[in-house]
């Protein structure tokens, strides 16, 4: 029993978590946090927040991502999950900030600069 608290207690496995929240809409929804503080600079779209129904979902994981165009650098520490995807020298940078609360992952901070 001991054992089964420690591990509740440490929470969730980020990997898992990912995995299943780029591949169901519905379980991506559910593990954001709305509304959704963001930095949306894009051709006739600029926001700063994000309701929940106006959440699109993600479907790319990063893992996916074209390293021919793009730099990715991934930050981990035990709370706290960034990923960033961007063009060197460019004004395209997109930054997502996953933290864990309660036990759970969620996405907390969106900014998608594409100009």
């Amino acid at each position: 029993m001991k054992t089964e608290g420690i591990s509740k207690k440490k929470g969730e496995d980020f990997d898992s978590f990912y995995s299943k929240f780029m591949s169901d809409a519905k379980f991506q929804k559910s593990r954001v946090t709305f509304p959704l503080k963001c930095d949306i600079s894009e051709p006739g779209r600029n926001l700063k927040i994000i309701e929940a129904n106006d959440w699109i979902p993600m479907k790319v994981p990063i893992s996916q991502v074209d390293r021919s165009i793009y730099k990715v650098k991934i930050t981990k520490t035990s709370t706290v999950v960034t990923h960033r995807i961007y063009i060197e020298n460019s004004d395209t940078d997109i930054l997502l900030k996953y933290k864990l609360i309660k036990g759970k992952w969620y996405l907390i901070y969106y900014k998608s600069i594409f100009l």
